[in-house]
């Protein structure tokens, strides 16, 4: 996409407004492409989309590779989160079976019996086959670099709660069981709370969506396109009147008017500072949006970012392709 906008730079090194010497010495030359300039003026949109292919391109680009590079460890780690999910319950289940007086290693066996239905039983049962075939320690069992059950859950709760328990396991079973069932009420407490939280932050979390989604699209789109039809619309009323000049119409009315194509900044510079302002944009709301929902996590932000990145891409594109075709059109029938 950006190819179309570098091409058009190095073809037709010229930027809207054209000043009259600019037209007159092009006419002469005839060495301009017709699709940027013909019939003595320049044609606005294809020049303006020059720039929009470049921002675009770059925004799609790096839209498309935080996406696409993400979806396999996003998989991977729901995965992770619905066991993590399913921890409390099946810990309970083990707290509830040492309780009972039960030694640790049978505890386990039975454990994943009775939660079979949740994956996390697995945990358990692995452990057990290490204890019954392996002749390891309830440690052993979790945390060998081998065979330990820990190393098929690779996530730091996991880690941290089957530490615990195992540091609990020396002090005997009834501190064992506490301990499990202890943490398994802590972990379900926790999970609600953060349930709460999220209702609690959903407003601000909409509006950002919101902002990222449509509004700063939008809002930047509407703002270059504007900007283009505003300086092209003027930039037509000066040539007329200047010609009405030249024609011995007298004085034209805007004769005075402060306006000199040669001073005013191009709308394709506007529409480059706005487009990488407006990726900024998008990066930040895209990472802020993600701390407050999931922290710190990488993948999830690198995912949220990448498809805010593409959605506002194309809003912005198509936002101000619209405005310049319509209004110019408009405009244009004014102002002939």
């Amino acid at each position: 996409m950006s190819a179309y906008g570098f091409w058009g730079f190095a073809v037709f090194p010229k930027v809207l407004p054209i000043g009259p010497e600019a037209i007159q010495t092009l006419e002469t030359s005839g060495s301009a492409p017709q699709l940027f300039f013909s019939d003595g003026s320049a044609h606005q949109f294809p020049m303006l989309m020059r720039g929009v292919s470049i921002v675009a391109g770059a925004g799609l680009g790096i839209g498309l590779s935080k996406y696409l590079g993400n979806q396999e460890r996003k998989e991977a780690e729901q995965e992770l989160e619905k066991i993590q999910d399913q921890f409390p319950t099946a810990l309970f289940e083990l707290g509830n079976e040492i309780s009972g007086g039960t030694p640790v290693e049978i505890a386990l066996k039975r454990a994943a019996k009775s939660s079979e239905e949740l994956e996390i039983s697995g945990l358990f049962r692995k452990s057990s086959q290490n204890i019954e075939q392996l002749g390891m320690t309830f440690r052993e069992s979790m945390f060998d670099d081998s065979y330990g059950a820990v190393r098929e859950y690779p996530t730091k709760t996991v880690r941290a709660v089957m530490k615990a328990m195992t540091a609990s396991a020396q002090k005997g079973t009834s501190m064992t069981a506490t301990a499990a069932i202890t943490i398994s009420r802590y972990m379900d407490r926790l999970s609600r709370t953060q349930r709460k939280l999220e209702n609690l932050l959903e407003e601000s979390t909409s509006t950002i969506q919101l902002l990222a989604y449509l509004l700063g699209p939008v809002i930047s789109g509407v703002a270059v396109g504007m900007s283009q039809v505003i300086i092209g619309a003027i930039s037509n009323l000066t040539r007329r009147f200047d010609a009405l000049d030249a024609g011995g119409a007298g004085a034209s009315p805007v004769s005075s008017l402060p306006f000199n194509s040669n001073s005013v900044i191009s709308p394709e510079f506007v529409q480059l500072v706005v487009g990488i302002y407006l990726i900024q944009l998008l990066y930040i709301l895209g990472n802020f949006y993600m701390k407050i929902t999931h922290g710190q996590n990488q993948t999830y932000r690198q995912l949220f970012t990448g498809k805010v990145m593409l959605t506002g891409m194309v809003f912005y594109t198509l936002t101000l392709m619209l405005i310049t075709l319509v209004f110019s059109s408009v405009l244009t029938g004014i102002t002939q």
